[in-house]
């Protein structure tokens, strides 16, 4: 029943604008002087109600709102390869901000262990190489074809650089952790460090919560780094750099290692910093591997 979408204008009223501009008075008055009604639709276009003068001849304006102003906004011209991880929530919107934004997007998501990069990747050429939890070492040649930048975005702060970053930080009780952005070179992290987000290490944290908290700054530090180059503003330069050697998959293997010689305050600490999911601290003994079991 439209009688129910209708509300009468009086002397007194105005037309609330639901998109914050001044009240509609001169157009109520008109309408009122009319004797008619006016409809406000679920759309926001105020419209007018017919009536029997309506119908009559009576001429009745049209109010338009910002909407119906509005355009689509261009993408930006820019060629982007994104490299990242596949089947994981972030990486998904990281590239969906690149594309729906870039007019160019090229990329491929893997897992850790998955091979090399696509052969057709290997002779991309264009603006900027983002790396969102690649598992791929990017090769220096495919690094140079990046006209503008070579970036990535690293889940842990420049005092962890290489793989098993959080385990370390909870093994040597770290303050604080978060996520930096960096140039890429052809050694794996130890490019220019663009930006660093921090977060404070809670007593109570273990490997789950910090990966967890890391992987929200890491986001945020992202959209804010793409922001940036969408508005064609500079990349940062942070006065941060790398304070050691990057961590190997050797060395993590060796921290989720107990020997029976440890006291219990160095077990713990191996305890908390490796223990997360299938993986569990362990302990050979006589030929035999027995896996912490909690």
């Amino acid at each position: 029943d439209r009688s129910l979408a209708r509300s009468q204008v009086s002397a007194s009223s105005a037309i609330p604008d639901r998109f914050g501009s001044a009240p509609c008075n001169r157009k109520a008055d008109q309408y009122r002087s009319l004797g008619c009604f006016v409809v406000i639709p679920m759309s926001g276009v105020l419209e007018p109600f017919p009536t029997s003068r309506e119908r009559n001849g009576c001429s009745m304006p049209h109010f338009r709102n910002h909407t119906e102003e509005r355009r689509p906004m261009a993408k930006k011209q820019c060629s982007i390869l994104f490299l990242g991880k596949s089947a994981d929530s972030n990486t998904q919107k990281a590239l969906s901000l690149c594309q729906n934004n870039f007019t160019n997007v090229a990329f491929q998501l893997g897992r850790f262990g998955c091979g090399a990069l696509e052969e057709e990747i290997g002779w991309w050429d264009g603006d900027y190489i983002i790396s969102y939890l690649s598992p791929w070492i990017v090769p220096d040649s495919l690094l140079k074809r990046a006209k503008l930048a070579a970036i990535n975005f690293h889940p842990a702060t420049p005092d962890y650089p290489g793989i098993g970053c959080n385990n370390f930080a909870l093994y040597e009780g770290a303050k604080e952790f978060g996520a930096t952005c960096h140039h890429m070179a052809s050694h794996v992290d130890t490019g220019n460090v663009i930006a660093v987000k921090r977060f404070p290490v809670f007593a109570t944290d273990n490997v789950e919560s910090i990966l967890s908290r890391t992987h929200d700054y890491q986001l945020a530090l992202y959209y804010d780094i793409v922001s940036l180059i969408l508005r064609d503003k500079p990349l940062p330069s942070s006065t941060e750099t790398w304070t050691r050697k990057p961590f190997t998959r050797i060395e993590l293997n060796a921290l989720s290692h107990i020997r029976a010689d440890m006291s219990a305050e160095e077990i713990a600490r191996r305890v908390r910093a490796t223990s997360f999911g299938p993986w569990k601290p362990s302990i050979e003994l006589h030929g035999f591997v027995f896996e912490l079991k909690v």
